[in-house]
């Protein structure tokens, strides 16, 4: 088939002009080599080695350099041109691209070359991502006597990153030509048909939901469009900024697979600052391949801070958040409380989130809170003195009913712990300010207050 059809675009092409274009390798009496030489002659013993044709005005450069493979003894004797010295077993030896063409987005993809001379023994190698080399199937056939072109589709070329062919001489299967020259080739070149499509990674957020918090999760549709997916491939999910930028994008979600299409999970990085440009992608890792954004614009919307808890002067919890909050006692969420403060009605570990119209804030740290204690609903057994002190806090009552007893901060974090009765407690450590010591017994629990000055 002659090649040059309109919609064939050209990939590569080498003239052999230039010799460094190839890796060529060599046997124990013979070598593939790059030179212009034509004339025939004879060589020891009185072989005749023919001529290589002229070749035709077609040829970009007429009777330039052209590949060919060469015997040593020939070569030491003058004689340049094409020829093979047959006679030493089942050797083989290659002349390879040095370079790769990248065909993404073609198919079609063909290996295109002059030639003329050579009844067998040449098969055409290609290779691809750096892979193996592989037979394509095709050998160089016929021992034409004149230059003439032919083309070899390899369809194994279509849509990849790197692509390279190869021609491999094999004495085994290799026939002499004579009266005619050997393998004599010029003028190659790849093309391909660029594809009715181009080939992309396509995302779309799983629902349809496009107002996110930082701390989300969310799972995204994806679909690969002529790229070549392989073994080993990795999809990755990623987050612009809020621009839209790629610039530098985050990593939220990975997948390990080959599958064309699936979803792909991720998390919004809390922290993410608040906006409204948004986008996602999905990339591939072999073939490496950058997908195309979501299409649509993503919020990331405000997330409020973790809110504290504090123990205000009118004997109230509240929250360091001014907006709405969600309060919790034990862990159960109370009900009809969102303000920035509650009064609590029981004893009980308080925690509140903040919440605005979108996001909710991390949960806070616990208040550790005892209703009786503060609000003097019980005679307490048990007394403190000196109150304020500022180094030892004595205890006064029947020290052997105590358990164990905690100092803890207004806050509600606890400073200090003891699980035996002790009747007196050291706090030079502590801080000016008030505390709670809180005394546990067989029969219950008892809170007392005291100033560290």
């Amino acid at each position: 088939m002659i090649y040059g059809v309109n919609a064939q675009t050209t990939l590569y092409q080498n003239d052999f002009e230039t010799t460094g274009t190839f890796i060529m390798s060599s046997t124990a009496g013979n070598l593939w080599t790059i030179n212009p030489n034509y004339a025939g002659g004879v060589i020891f013993g009185g072989i005749t080695i023919p001529a290589v044709p002229s070749q035709p005005a077609g040829i970009t450069t007429p009777n330039g350099n052209y590949l060919h493979p060469l015997s040593t003894i020939a070569q030491s004797t003058g004689v340049l041109c094409s020829n093979y010295l047959l006679g030493f077993g089942s050797e083989t030896m290659t002349a390879a691209m040095t370079s790769q063409v990248n065909t993404t987005g073609y198919t079609g993809v063909t290996l295109n070359l002059w030639r003329t001379g050579g009844s067998g023994g040449v098969r055409i190698l290609y290779r691809v991502n750096g892979g193996a080399w592989t037979d394509s199937g095709h050998q160089l056939t016929g021992n034409p006597t004149t230059w003439q072109q032919e083309s070899f589709t390899i369809p194994a070329g279509d849509n990849v990153n790197e692509f390279s062919i190869a021609f491999e001489f094999d004495e085994a299967t290799a026939g002499d030509p004579a009266p005619n020259h050997y393998h004599s080739i010029d003028e190659i070149s790849i093309t391909g048909v660029a594809s009715a499509t181009t080939p992309e990674i396509t995302a779309s957020v799983t629902g349809g939901d496009d107002v996110f918090c930082g701390g989300d999760d969310l799972t995204v549709d994806y679909e690969v469009v002529d790229v070549t997916i392989n073994a080993g491939n990795t999809f990755t999910l990623e987050l612009s900024n809020a621009s839209g930028s790629f610039a530098t994008p985050a990593t939220i979600g990975t997948l390990t697979g080959t599958a064309a299409s699936g979803t792909i999970s991720g998390t919004i990085p809390a922290g993410t600052t608040p906006g409204m440009g948004y986008r996602l992608r999905v990339n591939s890792s072999n073939d490496a391949q950058t997908g195309t954004d979501n299409g649509a614009d993503l919020i990331v919307a405000s997330t409020p801070p973790t809110p504290t808890i504090t123990l205000n002067a009118g004997g109230d919890l509240e929250s360091s958040y001014a907006g709405t909050n969600s309060w919790f006692q034990d862990g159960f969420v109370i009900s009809g409380e969102s303000g920035q403060t509650i009064t609590p009605l029981a004893n009980g570990s308080y925690t509140v989130q903040a919440t605005n119209d979108t996001c909710v804030s991390a949960l806070s740290d616990p208040f550790v809170y005892d209703v009786t204690s503060l609000e003097g609903f019980e005679i307490n057994p048990f007394t403190l003195y000196p109150n304020p002190t500022s180094e030892q806090l004595s205890i006064k009552g029947n020290i052997s009913n105590v358990i164990s007893f905690e100092v803890i901060d207004i806050s509600g974090k606890m400073l200090i712990q003891h699980t035996n009765s002790l009747s007196n407690i050291d706090v030079t450590g502590l801080s000016k300010g008030s505390y709670f010591l809180r005394i546990h017994t067989n029969e219950m629990i008892h809170t007392l207050k005291f100033i560290k000055e």
